[in-house]
């Protein structure tokens, strides 16, 4: 994604905690459209198109307890990775040919 949409370095695109004002939320909702194992990069996207202001925390994992539905298993994992690109790809094709549908936020304090 640093590359397709010259941002800033991104650690950790897949952890699903996020911590966002109320107001970019509701700006990046009419582009939510899934709701799986890949939310977190399709939020993502859409705060980059939209210059939203981002801080990244690093958090520290500890040993997983149980067993994984994703990573658990190498092909729903590979096949999980493939639709995230496809994804990310639909998003830059759209913001290349209708930009106007990623206007910049509101700057908040």
């Amino acid at each position: 994604m640093e590359f397709l949409f010259n941002s800033t370095s991104l650690t950790d695109v897949g952890c699903t905690l996020r911590c966002v004002r109320r107001e970019a939320a509701l700006d990046m909702q009419p582009h939510f459209t899934i709701d799986g194992s890949f939310f977190g990069p399709q939020m993502m996207v859409p705060s980059i198109l939209m210059k939203m202001k981002m801080i990244q925390i690093p958090v520290n994992y500890t040993k997983r307890v149980g067993h994984s539905s994703v990573t658990g298993n190498k092909w729903v994992a590979f096949k999980l990775g493939l639709r995230m690109i496809w994804m990310i790809l639909g998003y830059r094709v759209r913001s290349l040919l209708w930009p106007q549908l990623f206007p910049r936020t509101r700057q908040r304090e």
